[in-house]
């Protein structure tokens, strides 16, 4: 079985490049542009992972988190705000910018924890 995940970003470059990036390591990708597409399609699609950035996470994350439909969500910035993260219910954080060499292998290791 696939892994599913959800990605969402305002930059459509961006999404481009990553489901592509992740769906040659093998997982079945989802896009979101937008915090109402991320939440319609977690809840309609139920993803193993989320990522999506810290700008759009605080009210999204809790929204996420109460409806469970995903059982990780990572979050990501351009700096470090792991602690961020951790206030605002995330399981886990990425900094940006992301390296389509090792996306794959990271958000695989945030499913093992």
């Amino acid at each position: 079985m696939m892994i599913k995940i959800l990605i969402a970003d305002m930059d459509t470059h961006l999404l481009k490049l990553l489901k592509v990036s992740l769906e040659l390591d093998g997982f079945f990708v989802l896009t979101a542009r937008d915090n109402e597409e991320l939440l319609s399609t977690a809840e309609r699609e139920t993803p193993d992972l989320i990522l999506f950035d810290l700008d759009d996470s605080f009210s999204v994350c809790t929204q996420l988190k109460e409806r469970k439909v995903s059982s990780r969500i990572v979050v990501s910035a351009p700096n470090n705000s792991p602690e961020i993260c951790r206030e605002i219910g995330a399981d886990g954080f990425l900094r940006k910018p992301y390296r389509t060499t090792t996306l794959g292998r990271e958000l695989e290791e945030f499913l093992k924890k």
